[in-house]
């Protein structure tokens, strides 16, 4: 009897022990009323609902901000809502453009990565004629009789001398070109012609 009453006298004075050195003192830390508190994300349901976007608004170098987070989003670059070098290259490269809004992302055409080199001679390809811009692309003369005119099937346009930075759109100096009072330039879509 005697070794079971200092088996639960030991261990209640082990647990007095315990209970006394187990206790921490905590810290209190006392809130600055003047320090506001952070805003939590509306929430509809149990989604987040997105921040309001200004789609209107031209986003280039130096420009930051939720704009520019979801237009890193849609050019799969890190988003850090800051409109730098990367994300610029990564628009030129995909858009042509080195500034865009985002109401204009979605209709811009990307670049033309299959694009033909300057100085191909090119034909109206596909079942449908290639219509041409009526536009003077090197402020040359202008021939109403050409631009905006149409090439069919097959018909060779000419030689390609320039293009738009999105490469979806040569200028074509037309294959009656050279004649002896002008050179006519057209505009053609790059999907409407393909190489001779």
């Amino acid at each position: 009897m005697k070794t079971e009453y200092l088996i639960i006298g030991g261990l209640g004075v082990a647990a007095v022990v315990y209970a006394t050195m187990g206790k921490k003192n905590i810290d209190t830390v006392s809130i600055d009323p003047t320090i506001p508190s952070p805003t939590l994300p509306v929430k509809n349901g149990t989604t987040t609902q997105a921040p309001t976007l200004n789609t209107s608004i031209t986003l280039k170098k130096g420009a930051v901000g939720n704009e520019v987070r979801r237009l890193q989003t849609l050019l799969g670059v890190a988003v850090d809502g800051d409109f730098g070098t990367i994300t610029e290259a990564a628009l030129y490269a995909k858009k042509g453009v080195k500034q865009i809004t985002l109401a204009a992302f979605a209709s811009t055409l990307n670049t033309n990565t299959a694009a033909l080199a300057l100085g191909n001679r090119v034909m109206s390809r596909g079942a449908a004629k290639v219509t041409v811009a009526a536009t003077n692309a090197k402020k040359e003369f202008y021939d109403s009789g050409v631009s905006g005119g149409t090439f069919g099937y097959g018909v060779e346009v000419g030689k390609i001398v320039s293009m738009t930075a999105s490469k979806n759109v040569y200028v074509v100096l037309a294959n009656n070109a050279n004649t002896f009072f002008h050179d006519v330039y057209l505009w053609v879509n790059a999907a409407d012609v393909s190489k001779i």
